[in-house]
């Protein structure tokens, strides 16, 4: 699977890159597009480095014109057939990734070659994503720049518009709802509830001014999640936005029983 980083405006038409803000935004692109093939590999969302060598990605030209880096997707210890099957997911993945973290697609479901990716590992991997799509847009400092990632599933496009909306947070206010919790990390206090009006999870970092009952519920609720009871809990948190209004986290505040809300 070749893939294709295209720079265009400013000095990337006379063939040249400035080399720390255009590395800057390769290195931001390859980290979306590892968390891509590490999942087509693996079918495990990881948020760093280091990712599987199973799939890895290699520079293997540029060319002239506008600045153009071509990278081809190496599949390792796999036959012919399984490297075909994980260089399609990845490609289609990158796209989605790409396009769902710049407010160019929603989050459903991933259908490729008949296998279905769930929405939900989509959305973990958006938000895996979200670093590397800010270091992306790094180079684009004016309108004339542009940065296009090809490959065999379809090109994606970044712009100012694409960095404006990854860089904006509005904020959504405080409110309260019934959530299951679907993951939590006691140690850095982060993880994820399920919102049924969404029909997703949402990330979540606890506040450090907290209720104290917050975390002990938290985690209480998480082994009602991990029994499938179905069980929900009451949440006061602040919500974050993207500038399309969808959710993009929330900063928790208080988590309790519906009867102890009193």
């Amino acid at each position: 699977m070749v893939m294709k980083i295209i720079f265009s405006g400013g000095e990337a038409d006379n063939n040249r890159l400035e080399a720390y803000d255009g590395l800057k935004s390769v290195d931001g692109l390859i980290r979306v597009a590892r968390i891509a093939t590490h999942y087509a590999a693996t079918n495990e969302v990881r948020f760093r480095a280091p990712y599987t060598d199973v799939l890895s990605m290699q520079l293997i030209a540029s060319h002239p014109g506008s600045f153009e880096m071509v990278f081809d997707n190496i599949a390792q210890a796999m036959d012919s057939n399984s490297a075909q099957r994980v260089k399609a997911i990845s490609a289609a993945l990158i796209q989605r990734l790409m396009r769902r973290g710049t407010g160019q697609a929603d989050g459903d479901s991933l259908v490729v070659d008949g296998e279905t990716i769930p929405s939900g590992d989509i959305d973990a991997m958006a938000e895996a994503s979200e670093a590397g799509l800010k270091a992306a847009h790094r180079w684009i400092d004016t309108a004339n720049k542009k940065i296009t990632l090809s490959n065999s599933r379809g090109a994606t496009e970044l712009d100012t518009s694409t960095r404006e909306y990854v860089e904006t947070e509005v904020d959504g206010g405080e409110t309260t709802k019934d959530v299951s919790v679907a993951a939590l990390n006691v140690n850095s206090r982060n993880g994820r509830v399920y919102f049924n009006d969404e029909n997703r999870t949402v990330p979540f970092v606890v506040h450090r001014d907290a209720e104290a009952r917050t975390m002990p519920n938290l985690s209480k609720y998480l082994n009602e999640y991990a029994r499938k009871t179905g069980a929900q809990v009451n949440i006061r948190y602040r919500q974050i936005d993207h500038i399309d209004g969808r959710t993009k986290r929330i900063v928790i505040y208080d988590c309790y029983d519906v009867a102890d809300a009193a």
